[in-house]
């Protein structure tokens, strides 16, 4: 949302919206108003008894964990962008196998006008027991990646996790070795009430990071967020059947003590219509006082079908 911030908003959003093939529109760029619009699906399928291969712009959803996602080499996306439930799509070709029993193989590429832009990966699924786990191993934008990640249940508690490493291998010298280690627990009781918490360990942050500043920069899994470690809770309570109230608290260790907190209550309004409110606070130390430079709250009507 915000690294649109101090920019021409229209053509911001349309730089951002599309992968390899251009299937969005920008329709009227006034100060003050924008419409744009975006295919941000678009595929051809087959589909077997065991086998399905799909090309175009599509959704290759391989993170485990609720908040970051090291797993996600072919479309990481940024929890500060709300406005995104679907996630992002990519334009790739895939092949998925399904052994039966929780277990599968998926194989995908992205191709680029480059080799160093390409993305060349392999997944495999499987289950033990209470637990779901996977590995990953690939070309990642001149990176070798390895990875792996789980979903286990501990007795009423969710216990997710995912890691993935980037190995420097391609023309891009300056950089070093990336460990991106994901991890969270959540629970939710049958009064709807949410409770849980997190981790990110991002090895690729700078000592100097901003998070205000790193907002214009598209995330992706070597670096999902601009920091060296991060904790989160989250708390969620129904108030009634219609109307819900979520609070969620980023906090990095560092010089600055960056904290993001974000407030959000849903009021359903029919079946098909919700209307949200969202709050992005930022604060930090800058070094003489606790400042906050950045609040912001979006109004959101949304329909889905």
């Amino acid at each position: 949302m915000y690294r649109l911030i101090g920019a021409d908003y229209g053509l911001e959003i349309d730089r951002f919206a599309n992968d390899q093939v251009d299937l969005s529109g920008l329709w009227l760029n006034r100060k003050g108003w924008v419409i744009h619009s975006i295919l941000d699906r678009a595929y051809v399928e087959w589909r077997g008894k065991r086998d399905e291969i799909r090309v175009g712009r599509q959704r290759i959803n391989w993170g485990r964990a609720s908040l970051w996602n090291p797993n996600d080499v072919f479309n990481a996306y940024s929890f500060i962008d709300f406005d995104y439930e679907e996630r992002p799509g990519v334009d790739a070709i895939r092949w998925t196998h399904t052994f039966g029993n929780f277990n599968g193989l998926e194989l995908a590429a992205r191709l680029t006008d480059s080799l160093s832009g390409c993305t060349f990966a392999g997944l495999y699924k499987g289950h033990f027991k209470s637990v779901n786990y996977q590995f990953l191993a690939g070309y990642v934008q001149d990176d070798l990646a390895i990875g792996g990640g789980w979903e286990a249940d501990l007795g009423m508690w969710g216990w997710k996790g995912e890691s993935t490493v980037f190995v420097p291998i391609g023309t891009v010298h300056s950089r070093s070795t990336v460990l991106s280690v994901s991890t969270d627990i959540m629970r939710t009781w049958e009064s709807g009430f949410l409770l849980g918490g997190g981790y990110l360990l991002n090895t690729s942050a700078s000592g100097d990071a901003r998070l205000f500043a790193d907002l214009n920069e598209r995330v992706s899994a070597r670096n999902l967020y601009p920091f060296r470690h991060s904790v989160f809770g989250q708390i969620g309570y129904p108030i009634t059947p219609l109307f819900n109230a979520n609070l969620a608290v980023v906090y990095s260790p560092g010089a600055d003590h960056t904290l993001f907190i974000s407030p959000v209550l849903t009021y359903s309004l029919a079946s098909d219509w919700d209307l949200d409110l969202t709050g992005q606070i930022l604060a930090n130390d800058n070094g003489k006082a606790f400042v906050s430079p950045l609040q912001a709250f979006f109004l959101r009507l949304r329909w889905s079908w």
